[in-house]
C-alpha cells in the first residue's frame, strides 16, 4: 500500500540517510552504515474475522506474548522510543545495570552518561526524520567499564506511513573490539620490527616465487627500492641464472625435508657490487596446511667472511712462522760458519787467483741467504719489535727513495703537518715498507707513479678493522701497475706466494709476508684492494704515539 503522505517526507540522501550535520558530526562513534528499514506489513482480515482489517484480541494478545519472549530470549539491548525520545519499551542484559521500570517513560539523558544519551538521541531523531534506519557502534562508559555496542535503529510506521516511534537494538561487541584492538597493536609492533631489522626480508609468492613484500633494508643492503623489487623473482640478486636455479632446488628441498632453510651465497648490489649473504627461509601456511608464502630473511656477512679470512691467515701464519724461525735459526748457525770459512780460507789465496773468485761468489750468495734467514726470523714470531717513537713521513721519504732509486718509477707523499708519531721497530717499519714500495715498482715494470698518503686516524668502537679502538697513523700506497686478479687477491699476504718466477731475487714470494707480519706484530693492520689493469692500493693502521 502506498502512504499517504509520501510526497510530503523530507528527500533524503542517495546513499538512503539524511546525514548528520553541524555539531551532531563531533560525536563520539566510529562509523555509521545506511540500514534499510523493513517493508511495512499491510493489516488482512483474519479468516476467523467476519469484518475486514479487524484481528481478535485473543489472536493478537498470543503474538504479543510470542514477540516478548523472542525479545527477552536475547542478550541484545531492545528499546523502543517514542518521537520525543522517551522510552516506550526497554530490555537488556542484566549486566547493564538497567530494568525496563528503571528506563520506562525516561529520556536517554536520564539513564546513560552524556556523551552516549547526545550520541543516541541525535540518531533517533534522525530516523525519526528521514525514515531510514542507521546503524553504527558506540562506546559506552558505565558502572566504571567501557563497552563497545553495535547498534541499529529503525523507524516503526503506521499505516499511513508516518514514524510514530523508533527502535533500537544494540550488541555488545566489547570482546570483539577488544579484540580488534590486540590485533591492531600487534599489527603494529610486527609492521615496526619489520621495517626496524637489519636483516633484509623478503615475503615470496609460495607458487610464482614472486616478492609480495620487502623491508627497508633491502634498500640499505643491496641498493634496490622497495617498488623495485616488490613483483620480481629473487633471481636479479644472483651473478647468474644458474646459481639462482640451484638456489631454489636447494630451497625445495630443504623446506621438503626440514621445513627450513640455510645457507650462505653470492649476491649481487644494485651497483653490481658482489657481496656475501646468509639466507635463513621459512614457510607459512594457512589453516588447511597449504604453504602459501615464504619468508626469507637475508643478512650482510661480507664483513664477517673477511674477518673470518683475516683470522685463518693470521693462524697459517703462525703456524709457518713457528717452522720457518726454527729453521732460520739452525740455518743461520750453519751460514755463520761457512762464511767464517770461507773468510779464513780467502786469508791463505791469491787475490788475483780464478780462486779467489770462486770464494768471492761463494761468500756472496752465502750473505744472500743470510739476507733470506734474517727475513724468515723477523716473519716469524722471534722477529719481536723493539720499539721507540718514530716520524714515520721521513722513514717512507728515505725508503721509497731508497727503492726506486735507479728506476723511472717516481713518488708523491701526501702527508699532514700535524701527523702523529708511532712506537715501533724501526729496522722492521722500514723493511715493511721497502716491501709495499718494491712490489708497487714491479706492478708497473719500473716506471709509472706511486702516490703514498699518510692521515691521523681514530678508531671507533664497532669498526670492522680488526683493530682495538684508539688512535693510529693511516697510510696507503696506490700504485698504477697491472692490478691483482680476484682469485689471488685472497693469497697475496701468504708466505712464498708471487706471480713472479720462483728463483730470482724478486721472486722469493716473502715480501708482502713479511710485511703482513711487522704490521700485525705492531698492533696495527694491513689491507689490500686490486682491480686487473687498473691499480692496487695497500691501507696500513698503526698505533700512534702522540705528536712528533
Amino acid at each position: 500500500m502506498t502512504p499517504k503522505n509520501a510526497s510530503k517526507r523530507k528527500s533524503v540522501d542517495p546513499r538512503g540517510f539524511k546525514p548528520l550535520t553541524g555539531s551532531e558530526r563531533l560525536l563520539p562513534f566510529a562509523e555509521e552504515i545506511p540500514v534499510a528499514s523493513p517493508p511495512r506489513r499491510a493489516r488482512h482480515a483474519s479468516p476467523q474475522s467476519g469484518r475486514r482489517g479487524v484481528i481478535p484480541k485473543k489472536e493478537v494478545a498470543q503474538d504479543d506474548q510470542r514477540l516478548r519472549m523472542l525479545l527477552e530470549s536475547t542478550e541484545d539491548i531492545v528499546v523502543m522510543q517514542d518521537l520525543e525520545g522517551r522510552c516506550l519499551y526497554y530490555h537488556g542484559p542484566r549486566d547493564f545495570g538497567l530494568k525496563d521500570e528503571d528506563v520506562r517513560g525516561r529520556l536517554a539523558a536520564d539513564v546513560l552518561d552524556v556523551p552516549t544519551a547526545v550520541s543516541v538521541t541525535v540518531r533517533v531523531r534522525h530516523v525519526a526524520a528521514t525514515g531510514q534506519g542507521l546503524a553504527f557502534e558506540q562506546k559506552i562508559e558505565r558502572n566504571g567499564k567501557t563497552m563497545w555496542f553495535l547498534a541499529r535503529i529503525s523507524p516503526v510506521f503506521d499505516d499511513n506511513g508516518r514514524v510514530t516511534a523508533t527502535v533500537l537494538i544494540a550488541r555488545n561487541i566489547t570482546v570483539r573490539k577488544q579484540a580488534e584492538e590486540s590485533l591492531r597493536t600487534a599489527n603494529i609492533l610486527l609492521e615496526r620490527t619489520f621495517a626496524g631489522l637489519n636483516e633484509a626480508v623478503f615475503v615470496i609468492h609460495s607458487s610464482l616465487k614472486t616478492v609480495t613484500t620487502c623491508n627497508a633494508a633491502v634498500e640499505r643492503i643491496f641498493g634496490f627500492k622497495v617498488n623495485e623489487v616488490v613483483g620480481r623473482t629473487m633471481g636479479f640478486l644472483f651473478p647468474d641464472s644458474s646459481r639462482y636455479t640451484g638456489y631454489l632446488s636447494s630451497m625445495a628441498e630443504a623446506l621438503e625435508q626440514s621445513g627450513i632453510f640455510d645457507g650462505e651465497f653470492q649476491n649481487l648490489k644494485s651497483d653490481g657490487t658482489i657481496i656475501c649473504t646468509e639466507h635463513t627461509v621459512t614457510s607459512i601456511h594457512d589453516k588447511f596446511g597449504n604453504r602459501t608464502s615464504l619468508v626469507v630473511v637475508v643478512r650482510d656477512i661480507t664483513e664477517r667472511k673477511r674477518m673470518e679470512e683475516v683470522l685463518l691467515r693470521a693462524r697459517n701464519l703462525e703456524s709457518i712462522g713457528y717452522l720457518a724461525g726454527g729453521i732460520a735459526h739452525d740455518f743461520n748457525n750453519l751460514l755463520t760458519t761457512i762464511i767464517g770459512n770461507i773468510s779464513l780460507v780467502k786469508m791463505h789465496t791469491d787475490p788475483s787467483g780464478k780462486s779467489f773468485r770462486r770464494l768471492e761468489d761463494a761468500e756472496n750468495a752465502c750473505l744472500r741467504a743470510s739476507i733470506l734467514t734474517k727475513q724468515l726470523i723477523t716473519f716469524s714470531r722471534g722477529g719481536t719489535p723493539i720499539r721507540h717513537q718514530l716520524f714515520i713521513g721521513r722513514a717512507i721519504r728515505e725508503e721509497a727513495a731508497y727503492c726506486l732509486k735507479g728506476s723511472e718509477t717516481t713518488f708523491t707523499l701526501d702527508e699532514p703537518g700535524d701527523l702523529w708519531g708511532v712506537k715501533a721497530d724501526e729496522g722492521q717499519l722500514r723493511q715493511a715498507i721497502d716491501s709495499i714500495i718494491r712490489n708497487a715498482s714491479e706492478a708497473m715494470h719500473g716506471q709509472g707513479h706511486l702516490s703514498i698518503r699518510a692521515a691521523n686516524a681514530t678508531v671507533n668502537p664497532g669498526t670492522t678493522l680488526p683493530l682495538r679502538e684508539g688512535r693510529y697513523v693511516y697510510l696507503s700506497f696506490s700504485d698504477g701497475g697491472v692490478g691483482i686478479s680476484e682469485e689471488n687477491l685472497p693469497k697475496i699476504f701468504d708466505p712464498y706466494f708471487t706471480t713472479k718466477e720462483m728463483g730470482s731475487q724478486k721472486g722469493m714470494g716473502l715480501g708482502l709476508a713479511v710485511a703482513y707480519s711487522i704490521v700485525t706484530s705492531h698492533e696495527g693492520t694491513i689491507t689490500v684492494e686490486s682491480q686487473e689493469g687498473v691499480g692496487t692500493t695497500f691501507h696500513l693502521y698503526l698505533p700512534a704515539d702522540g705528536p712528533f
